[in-house]
């Protein structure tokens, strides 16, 4: 699970540096965030959940988690932030 959370922390971090998340993204949050998402999608899918709509759920998670930051991140980069 450490290994795991440390990964997607890295990654995290990569988007802060390549402007694509703003920095204050609270990475370590995030990153559980994310892995819980994952475990529970996957336990809907062993209940049965058709995958189109665990790809349908897993995208508009992703949304809810990073589109606000996305938008802010490139209006800063726009406004000289």
């Amino acid at each position: 699970m450490a290994a795991a959370t440390a990964l997607v922390e890295r990654r995290f971090c990569d988007a802060i540096d390549a402007g694509e998340v703003p920095p204050d993204l609270p990475v370590a949050a995030r990153a559980i965030q994310v892995l819980d998402l994952g475990r529970g999608l996957t336990m809907r899918a062993h209940l049965g959940t058709l995958r189109e709509m665990l790809l349908k759920d897993a995208e508009q998670a992703a949304d809810l988690m990073l589109l606000p930051m996305r938008e802010r991140a490139m209006a800063d980069s726009r406004n000289g932030i």
